[in-house]
């Protein structure tokens, strides 16, 4: 795992070598092994290693066989073994045994239609300079990040935004066109950025540059199955069948020439990631485990017991309020934009305690999103039953926003919305769409949502709960990536994610629904699996999520009260952007006790923090 930055002239113009230096060195968390840059007549590219497959041989930007053309590479290719044989095959020999190598002479030999071939997580610059080619791409999934900047004369491109920002022609501008977004659900959805002009490319997609000229494509996407498409297969025999694909996918993503460990929640995700590595490891499992003082959200007594019972070596972080504040500027620099997810801090001290035992983790990502782990999944399916009566929707959903309960009320929003693409949408917002219009200034424009609305209409042909695990997929769980990604390699850290395996996506998504979630029960059939591995009690434990006391903490002006107060007194950077007066009221609610409204300044802490910081 690694990072590197590129630019490639599109007027054949000698790239400033000092300018990829400086550009590389901002990036040097994620590749702290070893550096390298590589100037070509009218391009340059820079590296930054983080030695993880052999460890003497793997440098980069690195050479095909014929030195004709150059990679620069980031993430792992997890079968690049077979494809080396592959190559081996038609004469191609190799001077090193790194996943690198190989890439690159795959792509000399395959081109941008071997993309689709790669197993594993990645983002890559790989540059021609006979022809002055250049070919960009990142992983299935989007697990490993790709950002670009285009003018007339160029195109930057980097593993993190930090680093096109060296470049003088880019300056810092908020897109305010999604602001709107922005607030409604705390992250962008689609190939934007908050910085004006910075792209990102999307998963499973490719840029290409001949010539000076860009053509931007899809290599792999989501399958678009409808219900003709799901297995014909039994539950038993797809549990076995998940089983021993997971058990394969994590044999894949052990491979390393360093120590790998495991992040360790008290859920089943990654509980069931840490007992097949524990099995299939040799050699004593690391695991690693975040808690906090409050007994309602730490976890550590349920990651205890998954430990002891696979003999791990674990170790704990304990998270408290005052490590929010001392550390939400240094995560927000690391992460470049505002902090999504207010887990990103502890799992930032996470990602610090591993480094200083391993080089490489394994996490639990993916499942929720596929495996229908969220309550809203079971909104899509409830509101998918009642499709052909609009009556008995309408009835029930009133009928439940009248209980008092959180659960309730949400379904009764889900069911009530009057078209079913809203509800994808907006079921998931953390401030209410109509009031962040409201509280935004008058200036702002609004875009409507349209590219998360492009993403729902997409799979319009599924039914609403396959549409809905779909749309997750294209935007919550990349913003869930977005963070793995940044939490780990601020330390150097390789992160893993062995859910995601493409080929194990492929196959869980036409499953048929209801192993996925029946009843109250969601990740049915993972959860089946986890009953080889972990105890019940644990496994059908009710969803919490990995949650902060933000509510506790919004109080206490020790904790991150303060800015509930700077906003009162006008002290914010958000007071650029929002009308400060129109939530007045929802501060005091909050201080007094009377409501939640934690979620909200959240997003506006880590909005005006990165303003700040930029």
């Amino acid at each position: 795992m690694c990072g590197f930055v590129g630019i490639y002239s599109r007027i054949k113009k000698q790239v400033d070598k000092e300018l990829i230096h400086k550009m590389n060195q901002t990036i040097k968390h994620r590749g702290p092994d070893s550096a390298d840059i590589k100037m070509f007549p009218t391009a340059g590219l820079g590296h930054r290693r983080l030695s993880i497959i052999d460890i003497e041989g793997g440098q980069q930007p690195m050479p095909d066989h014929q030195g004709k053309a150059w990679i620069a590479f980031n993430g792992e290719i997890y079968n690049f073994k077979k494809l080396r044989k592959n190559l081996e095959s038609k004469n191609i020999s190799f001077r090193t045994n790194s996943d690198s190598e190989v890439l690159v002479n795959h792509l000399t030999h395959y081109g941008k239609e071997g993309i689709h071939l790669l197993n594993g997580i990645f983002s890559f610059a790989y540059y021609r300079p006979e022809d002055n080619y250049c070919l960009i791409a990142r992983d299935h999934l989007g697990v490993k990040p790709l950002y670009y900047w285009v003018n007339g004369e160029s195109i930057a491109f980097a593993s993190e935004i930090k680093a096109l920002l060296e470049i003088p022609e880019v300056k810092f501008g908020v897109d305010e066109s999604l602001l709107e977004e922005f607030f409604t659900f705390r992250y962008l959805a689609g190939g934007k950025t908050l910085f004006k002009g910075i792209e990102q490319i999307e998963a499973g997609q490719y840029l290409e540059i001949k010539e000076g000229t860009i053509t931007k494509k899809k290599y792999w996407d989501l399958p678009c199955n409808n219900d003709n498409d799901m297995l014909s297969i039994s539950f038993d025999e797809a549990t076995e069948e998940l089983n021993d694909r997971i058990s394969k996918a994590v044999e894949l993503q052990l491979v390393a020439d360093v120590p790998v460990g495991s992040f360790l929640s008290g859920g089943v995700d990654s509980g069931i990631i840490t007992a097949i590595s524990s099995k299939q490891k040799k050699d004593q499992l690391n695991t690693f485990s975040v808690g906090f003082d409050q007994a309602e959200w730490d976890e550590r007594v349920y990651a205890n017991r998954t430990s002891t019972r696979y003999n791990t070596r674990h170790h704990e972080y304990v998270m408290k309020p005052e490590a929010v504040l001392e550390n939400i500027k240094e995560a927000t620099y690391f992460n470049d934009e505002p902090l999504s997810h207010p887990n990103t801090i502890p799992l930032l001290h996470l990602s610090g305690l591993a480094k200083e035992n391993v080089k490489v983790v394994l996490t639990g990502e993916g499942a929720d999103e596929m495996l229908s782990g969220y309550p809203r999944h079971q909104i899509a399916r409830a509101r998918n039953s009642l499709k052909h009566s609009d009556l008995a929707r309408k009835l029930i959903g009133t009928g439940l926003r009248a209980l008092p309960h959180r659960k309730a009320n949400l379904m009764s929003k889900g069911l009530l919305y009057p078209d079913a693409n809203d509800m994808l949408i907006f079921n998931s917002q953390y401030i209410d769409n109509s009031f962040v219009n409201d509280i935004l200034h008058k200036d702002i424009p609004k875009e409507g949502m349209s590219f998360r609305r492009n993403y729902a209409d997409y799979f319009t042909h599924k039914n609403l709960h396959q549409q809905l695990m779909a749309y997750d997929m294209k935007t919550y769980l990349l913003s869930s990536l977005q963070r793995l990604d940044r939490v780990s390699m601020a330390y150097g850290l390789e992160a893993r994610v062995p859910l995601l395996d493409y080929t194990l996506v492929e196959w869980i998504l036409k499953l048929p629904t209801n192993y996925k979630v029946k009843g109250k029960t969601g990740k049915r059939i993972l959860k089946k699996v986890a009953e080889k591995y972990m105890d019940k009690d644990i496994i059908y434990l009710p969803k919490s999520g990995f949650g902060l006391p933000l509510a506790e903490w919004f109080r206490d002006n020790n904790a991150l009260g303060w800015f509930l107060d700077d906003i009162l007194s006008g002290n914010t950077t958000i007071n650029d952007y929002i009308d400060v007066k129109k939530i007045n009221t929802h501060i005091i609610e909050h201080k007094k006790g009377y409501k939640d409204h934690s979620e909200m300044f959240w997003i506006l802490l880590s909005f005006d923090t990165w303003c700040n910081r930029y």
